[in-house]
């Protein structure tokens, strides 16, 4: 194999494998936030058998557009309507490689500061080339800092012909998001 095809591969597989460790820490930390405010998590975003999958005696929930049978408190849905859920329901919640793949972003983001007192968001790295071949992958996220703000761009001929519906009055106060709809 030619030593650049190696490289990429070594730098991609080195990447997967701190971004496992980075999914199973925020679960870890979510699912802390929402005890220790006496509160359940969701979960948005299949597992896929990296991190758990909450209590459903607590009333965890695990979120996702596909069926998912590993976790007993899955719900089918979509993270842009979370309308199922009064404002401060949960604790805390966990967007797992789910918001690049949004039609509405700003509205996704803004759902979740809405039902949950705080949320925590793993993204693919921008850097990686293997993320931007995922099908359905319609924006690139960037984290801004500690504040929790996130810039999204979107990535050429995968975005959709939806608007916020929330528009920025909405969105205030939540950490800030540039480049959304």
């Amino acid at each position: 194999m030619p030593p650049l095809l190696l490289a990429i591969a070594a730098w991609e597989s080195a990447w997967w494998a701190a971004q496992k460790v980075e999914r199973r820490t925020a679960y870890a930390a979510a699912l802390a936030e929402a005890r220790s405010r006496g509160k359940s998590l969701l979960i948005v975003g299949a597992s896929d058998g990296e991190y758990g999958c909450g209590d459903a005696a607590r009333g965890d929930v695990v979120l996702d557009l596909r069926p998912d049978r590993r976790c007993p408190n899955h719900i089918v849905g979509n993270v842009e309507d979370l309308s199922r859920w009064r404002a401060g329901t949960f604790g805390a919640a966990l967007i797992s490689f789910t918001l690049e793949h949004t039609c509405d972003p700003a509205r996704a983001w803004a759902e979740l500061h809405r039902v949950a007192d705080r949320v925590f968001l793993v993204t693919p790295h921008p850097w990686r080339r293997s993320g931007r071949l995922l099908p359905g992958r319609r924006w690139t996220v960037y984290k801004q800092g500690n504040g929790g703000g996130v810039r999204l761009v979107p990535m050429d001929g995968k975005r959709c012909n939806v608007a916020s519906r929330y528009g920025a009055r909405a969105l205030a106060g939540l950490p800030p998001m540039v480049g959304r709809p």
